[in-house]
């Protein structure tokens, strides 16, 4: 029985080294959860299917969006969170992006925008540079139904649009929320 549970000790531990890898060279890292878009559990996750397929006059859905500030020094890399992972098809190069966010100074944790306060989404075609470096890639993958938190370093907050507001030299935390993808 010891020998039976080692082995799959050692078989998980092996699966686990063995994911990622890919043709992906760059210096991102991304850690996906497995989520239920519609859980219940916590606050900062909760929100029903109804609310998500109801969106406000505005096109909002739901109530603004806090992102949660880790109890360490900022990282030096572009990094992501699915606070909520849907399971629908991926946004691919090319495809427009309708999201909704708020953004925050990392060291601050000010916030210094959100669609909530402009009182429309946002969107962007993927690829076009359109947005800051760090937003563009913290896209990669995304889903509709998605919230997903993104931190940007400082050297990826440039190049396109940068959001009004945004304070310079300081890591930014994004959170957004998938509303629509279209496809070209």
């Amino acid at each position: 029985m010891i020998k039976a549970w080692g082995a799959i000790c050692v078989f998980l531990t092996l699966t686990a080294i063995g994911c990622g890898g890919g043709s992906d060279t760059s210096s991102t890292i991304s850690y996906r959860p497995f989520h239920f878009p519609y859980s219940s559990y916590g606050e900062h996750n909760a929100r029903s299917p109804q609310a998500f397929l109801k969106p406000a006059k505005n096109g909002l859905v739901g109530p603004e969006l806090k992102p949660v500030f880790p109890d360490s020094p900022p990282p030096e890399f572009l990094t992501w969170v699915d606070l909520i992972d849907s399971l629908s098809v991926p946004a691919f190069t090319g495809d427009r992006v309708t999201f909704q966010y708020v953004g925050y100074g990392y060291e601050s944790e000010q916030k210094f925008a959100s669609s909530w306060d402009e009182g429309k989404p946002s969107s962007f075609t993927l690829g076009k540079g359109e947005v800051m470096l760090g937003l563009e890639r913290g896209f990669r993958r995304i889903e509709v139904g998605d919230r997903r938190e993104i931190v940007i370093p400082p050297k990826l907050a440039s190049g396109g649009s940068r959001m009004q507001g945004a304070p310079a030299g300081e890591t930014l935390v994004y959170v957004v929320e998938v509303l629509a993808i279209e496809r070209n």
